[in-house]
């Protein structure tokens, strides 16, 4: 677990320090205050040998693509590519202390590309140059140092290619189906478990249904509908029906025959995905983009009672933002009525022109709620 987390040079972000970090943190501030780019460069820190989360965090933006001359510039404060992104964290365990730096670099590497087989098992024959427009001539560079001041290194560049694999040097062969990000992935020290559920880009069904699977083969399906009983109490049970067009999880609401969960609303979907995420990121953790989408304000003291729960059983440290101020009555009240101080909010304000983080601890809610209108 994080107890303290630290960024510069990321996004809108020119330098943040929040600490200290709780199980449970709710980050709060205005508009353009830089709290999903705080769980961006969380998301990004867990995978120090990943240099394709970069590129992943743009299509939860609603990015398509890359600009293959300016590699994931919008990384980088003030879009410049000169600086260095530096991530830090401290915890309380090994696998949750160290350093990631993150830079542009351009390429020197000689590039050419071999002509992809009918199989994937089949390694590609021959060679042949390649138009050095198939790749980014700039890479993402990652340096992670770990807890025992050991530098791993990995690098990640655009490939534009489709059909191909692309080999550098005698090192590496990338056999690509699709054109995206490809590079050379340094072996690193194990990470904790860590998902993204992102605002604007929500879990598929065919998501739920893979992790669903997992619950109940785990006999956790039971323990789910409970979870999702806080905010449709008609929920008797979970089930998955391989029906058309697709497998899907369904819900006997006591209706008169099963329903897809969709049909019960999207808070119900919403929590669905939560909770399934949270099972699946055992001992490690989730962030959850504008928790309260979704979500009636009559029900969110119920979801952060189901959110407790799902953190303790699943030992899963969470950090979600908002901007409602309903949503941070509710966890104020849900963490009360348990008598759990395991919770902090984190509220984002300018500060001499820089984004700054006050933490507000479990003992200090209410002074911190008093202040409504800033906290949002």
């Amino acid at each position: 677990m994080y107890t303290s987390f630290g960024i510069k040079n990321f996004r809108c972000i020119e330098e943040l320090s929040v600490g200290p970090l709780a199980r449970v943190n709710l980050i709060a501030g205005k508009n353009n205050m830089g709290k999903t780019a705080l769980l961006e460069a969380l998301w990004l820190y867990s995978g120090p040998n990943l240099p394709d989360l970069g590129d992943r965090l743009a299509r939860f933006r609603g990015i398509p693509g890359q600009d293959p001359g300016r590699l994931l510039h919008d990384l980088f404060f003030g879009f410049d590519e000169q600086r260095t992104i530096l991530l830090a964290a401290n915890g309380v365990d090994g696998v949750c202390k160290g350093i990631l730096n993150i830079r542009s670099q351009m390429r020197e590497d000689v590039v050419t590309a071999v002509p992809a087989s009918d199989s994937p098992s089949t390694p590609p024959r021959g060679s042949q140059e390649t138009d050095v427009s198939a790749v980014s001539d700039t890479a993402i560079v990652l340096d992670y140092i770990d807890e025992n001041a050991q530098t791993h290194i990995s690098s990640g560049w655009w490939v534009r290619a489709e059909g191909q694999s692309v080999q550098l040097g005698t090192n590496a062969t990338m056999t690509l189906t699709h054109g995206g990000m490809t590079g050379q992935d340094a072996k690193t020290p194990s990470r904790p478990s860590n998902i993204f559920l992102s605002a604007r880009q929500r879990t598929g069904p065919e998501e739920d249904v893979r992790r669903f699977g997992d619950a109940e083969l785990e006999g956790y399906a039971d323990r789910l509908a409970n979870c999702l009983r806080r905010v449709d109490p008609r929920i008797e049970r979970l089930l998955t029906i391989a029906a058309l067009p697709a497998p899907m999880v369904y819900a006997d609401a006591g209706l008169s025959r099963p329903v897809p969960i969709g049909f019960l609303g999207d808070g119900v979907s919403r929590l669905l995905s939560m909770a399934l995420a949270f099972r699946e990121a055992r001992k490690g953790i989730i962030l959850i983009d504008e928790v309260e989408n979704g979500l009636h304000h009559s029900v969110l003291k119920n979801v952060w009672e189901a959110l407790n729960w799902l953190s303790k059983e699943f030992e899963v440290q969470v950090f979600a933002t908002t901007h409602s101020q309903e949503c941070m009555e509710a966890a104020r009240d849900a963490f009360t009525s348990t008598e759990d101080e395991d919770f902090h909010i984190h509220r984002l304000t300018l500060r001499d022109e820089q984004i700054a983080a006050t933490t507000y601890p479990f003992e200090d809610l209410d002074f911190a709620l008093d202040y409504g209108t800033e906290l949002r």
